[in-house]
């Protein structure tokens, strides 16, 4: 009996000391417990899943639609002794691998898989509280806990932890001594999918798995550990799903039927070589090095207008709005480029490099009169923010919108441009007055405010008479109708009430 009871000691300790070794995330354990204490969360959370399918459809393909998104982070530190209240330089170094690995300027991104992508997703440490002052965008707390574990209680004052600051605005990030999951083992961190209680939302890593230089226990020395987890906070699953039968939900990645350790490139499961360097395994630090274009398209369809985590991707380090930014050519007042919520109000002729300033209560759009030269840069102000947010967008300038351009701009205005019936309770038509013999109409399309194209089904009554219904999925909102015509493009903003 002595023996067998040796032998059981000894081979729980090979096993605990293997698992120390490896990776573990706590997320799908964190998800198990928020599953039994919330009834409606899975719904919420199938909700978001027909929601990314749909986007990632519209999207797949198109790297035009992604625009850069900055999301503003908060980290609070919960430390007992100074080996684990890490430094701000440890954090920053953080920060840098997350905008390295989700712009893919890593150093170790191979070509390997040519599916690995630049998702245009950063990150940066926020500059302003949620009551307006300045910030480094780190809080910190000694406590006395060591072990947290997977039940939310570093992030709740009540329990010694912080509570997260408002998670529409800020990704939270929690720092903590240690979390042991399931069988005893150690969890490197775990993060909230999309759907969850805002309470809770965020991510949670272990004082010596975050950043690259500091504090750090290798293999996982490299910050990969957030990079993991934060892919998991924009609704990635493991890059295994559930097997081979049920995958992770992104079809450029290969099915996997179990999790891969240290760098075993070249091991084949369902029938194909495993995606090992991808940062959703469980390889070490140094062996990931990639998300793949489906894996992209899936964090960018909650950060749209409309997905559970659009608000982060409208805001910017200040917590203010920060797509107020210009990056195409503009042209006519509308940006080629319509990705942004807010662009840039100017309603004169703005010199390179000169400055102007405008405020808005809600938003802020060109006007149909804007013209600027090449390299001017416009500043805006949003109510509620701190601040002016400076974008340096490239204008035309004048030699490029010849006077006829001009003119149909003129002669198509509001007043012979409309939307019938408005309000509407289904179909709407647009209806579009113009003398062909002015111009000839190359094409006529519907935008919504974030650059979608809008379905519709287009008639010519006659010769200056154009109509075309819009479908009745339509949404109420501004939308842009873009004419092109033989010399140019005329753009009109109108407002569909349903």
């Amino acid at each position: 009996m002595k023996n067998i009871y040796i032998l059981f000691t000894l081979f729980f300790l090979f096993i605990t000391f293997s698992f120390a070794q490896q990776r573990n995330c706590g997320t799908d354990q964190n998800l198990e417990y928020r599953l039994k204490k919330d009834p409606e969360l899975l719904k919420r959370m199938e909700d978001i899943e027909i929601n990314t399918e749909i986007e990632t459809l519209k999207r797949r393909d198109k790297d035009s639609l992604y625009s850069r998104i900055i999301i503003p982070v908060v980290v609070h530190v919960l430390y007992r002794n100074s080996i684990e209240n890490i430094s701000d330089v440890q954090i920053e170094s953080q920060i840098d691998v997350l905008n390295e690995d989700f712009r893919r300027n890593n150093s170790d991104a191979n070509n390997i898989w040519p599916q690995a992508i630049d998702t245009r997703i950063e990150f940066c440490l926020t500059t302003i509280d949620p009551n307006g002052n300045p910030t480094n965008g780190i809080t910190r707390k000694q406590v006395t806990r060591k072990d947290w574990g997977l039940t939310n209680d570093m992030k709740k004052a009540s329990q010694g932890g912080v509570n997260p600051w408002n998670t529409n605005r800020y990704l939270n990030i929690w720092i903590v001594p240690e979390m042991i999951g399931g069988f005893g083992f150690p969890v490197l961190g775990y993060a909230q999918y999309p759907g969850g209680a805002a309470s809770t939302d965020g991510v949670v890593i272990g004082y010596n798995y975050f950043g690259r230089i500091g504090t750090l226990t290798a293999p996982y020395d490299k910050g990969r550990t957030a990079t993991h987890e934060v892919g998991h906070f924009l609704n990635l699953r493991h890059i295994w799903g559930n097997g081979c039968s049920v995958d992770d939900f992104v079809l450029d990645t290969p099915s996997s039927d179990n999790a891969n350790y240290g760098c075993d490139t070249g091991h084949v499961s369902c029938g194909t070589i495993d995606m090992v360097q991808n940062y959703m395994d469980y390889s070490d630090d140094a062996c990931m090095n990639l998300f793949t274009e489906g894996q992209r398209d899936r964090m960018r369809a909650v950060l749209v207008p409309g997905g559970a985590r659009a608000s982060l991707a409208a805001l910017d380090c200040d917590g203010c709005v920060g797509n107020l930014i210009i990056d195409q050519n503009v042209l006519n007042g509308v940006a080629d480029n319509q990705e942004a919520e807010y662009t840039i109000v100017a309603l004169n002729t703005i010199e390179s490099g000169a400055q102007a300033t405008y405020h808005a209560s809600e938003e802020v759009l060109l006007t149909s009169n804007f013209d600027a030269i090449n390299g001017s840069v416009f500043r805006a102000y949003l109510e509620g923010c701190s601040g002016d947010f400076e974008s340096k967008g490239r204008g035309v300038s004048n030699e490029e919108i010849n006077s006829t351009y001009l003119g149909l701009e003129e002669n198509i205005s509001k007043n012979n441009l409309k939307i019938y019936p408005n309000p509407a309770n289904e179909n709407a038509t647009i209806s579009i007055v113009i003398d062909e013999t002015e111009a000839k109409v190359e094409a006529i399309a519907v935008l919504s405010m974030t650059g979608i194209a809008i379905p519709h089904k287009f008639t010519k009554v006659d010769g200056i008479h154009i109509e075309f219904r819009l479908s009745n999925k339509v949404k109420q909102g501004i939308y842009f109708v873009k004419i092109t015509l033989e010399d140019g493009q005329v753009i009109n903003k109108q407002l569909l009430v349903k």
